[in-house]
């Protein structure tokens, strides 16, 4: 069995953690911060001043173009000023490539530190992910789905205001577009409408539902854990692990409450129970085939004992019926109880000995009945007889005879 500190939230063996060391992510971030200015810094030094400003060209392509422009060769300067956009278009298209792979692993970083439920943490992760690049679908998952605010500001867009400058106002960074455009139903620019009063986010309100009822949840299964309330543990357990798939200390309080229970259900004696929950059991967690083996041959004993006790109980009852002359219900009786148990066959054969008799005195008074024209009597005793001897055959023809008699009486009536 796998060995767990509850409480600590970690297994007994060291295991490293990615995603988790401060000092490691604030390295991470500062590289890929060098990365990204660095290639901006490298396209703007080849920056030349022409009319109208600056302009992020290639410095060969726009130096031509422009003497075109300026000798009046305007075909040339147009190849030229197309030449320069192509490479332009290539620059802009692996930037944006830099910018979405940044992105992604800004996310994936992020879904790690939710993993391991610190949740601000994963939260400033996905939102640098989504400056990167709003579109990124992993961190909006995130995002939209797991987190939700607390606080709210209220803005009336004014003329010409755009998401990036409320962005700027607001938030102090125009990229924190995202949040107007996901969270205060703006959708895009189009949604700005001087006059109308929207609601702001505020970033620093921003938590997870799902990881603070992870926290109470976790803490009431440490105590059930602890105080051996297994059958209480193991919804709440059930309950973690369905919003928290995979989580190690929850796995662990898991697999305790399942073997736990299986053996109060062992001790009580409930053994189909115990063999259900037990078969729950993960093997990586504990190989319970042994156990489960076991309780089988104890459910086997359990039913033979039940079985001797029943078949007690009702020999006793058919011996009592037997004693008040209550053959026909002794005689129902005695048909529930194994024929193997010591006695019983003697006490069968004796209450068919006694059956016949039964029969043969309702027999002839059914007989007697007839001879005195007391059709309905005589027919009434012989199915008594029959009652007592299902197998007498001219009890059943005397019936039969009985009654067609009754009816030419009937008709001629």
């Amino acid at each position: 069995m796998r060995r767990f500190d509850v409480g600590k939230g970690r297994l007994t063996s060291p295991r490293w953690r990615y995603g988790t060391s401060t000092v490691i992510s604030t390295l991470l971030h500062v590289v890929i911060t060098l990365i990204i200015v660095g290639s901006f810094f490298g396209c703007a030094a080849r920056t030349t001043g022409i009319e109208g400003g600056p302009v992020l060209l290639p410095s060969t392509e726009q130096l031509i173009a422009a003497a075109a422009e300026d000798d009046g060769e305007y075909r040339a300067a147009l190849q030229y000023w197309r030449q320069a956009r192509e490479k332009i278009d290539a620059r802009i298209e692996e930037i944006s490539r830099q910018l979405r792979r940044v992105s992604q692993w800004y996310a994936e970083i992020g879904v790690r530190f939710y993993q391991d439920k610190k949740g601000k943490k994963a939260l400033a992760e996905f939102i640098e992910a989504l400056r990167y690049n709003p579109e990124n679908t992993l961190a909006l998952e995130y995002f939209k789905n797991k987190y939700i605010p607390l606080r709210w500001i209220s803005y009336t867009v004014q003329e010409n205001d755009t998401i990036s400058s409320i962005a700027e106002a607001f938030y102090q960074n125009a990229a924190d577009g995202f949040v107007i455009v996901h969270c205060a139903g703006i959708g895009d620019e189009e949604g700005l409408t001087a006059g109308t009063e929207i609601r702001l986010p505020r970033l620093d309100s921003f938590f997870s539902p799902q990881l603070q009822d992870y926290k109470s949840d976790i803490l009431h299964a440490r105590a059930l854990y602890t105080e051996k309330d297994f059958a209480k543990l193991l919804p709440v357990a059930e309950k973690i692990l369905a919003s928290h798939p995979g989580d190690e200390e929850a796995s662990y309080l898991l697999g305790s409450a399942l073997v736990g229970l299986g053996e109060e259900l062992r001790r009580r004696q409930r053994y189909e129970k115990a063999i259900e929950v037990l078969s729950r059991v993960d093997p990586l967690f504990k190989d319970v085939k042994r156990d489960i083996a076991q309780i089988h041959v104890l459910q086997m004993q359990q039913r033979a004992d039940n079985t001797q006790a029943l078949n007690d109980e009702l020999f006793a009852r058919a011996k009592t019926l037997l004693e008040n002359e209550k053959y026909l219900q002794a005689r129902s009786v005695l048909e529930e109880i194994d024929p193997g148990v010591a006695g019983v066959r003697e006490v069968v054969a004796d209450l068919h000995t006694i059956l016949k008799e039964q029969a043969d005195i309702h027999y002839k008074r059914g007989v007697t009945f007839f001879v005195d024209d007391n059709l309905a009597a005589a027919i009434d005793m012989w199915q008594k007889t029959l009652r007592y001897d299902p197998g007498h055959e001219q009890a059943a023809a005397n019936i039969a005879k009985a009654r067609s008699l009754l009816e030419k009486v009937k008709s001629i009536d």
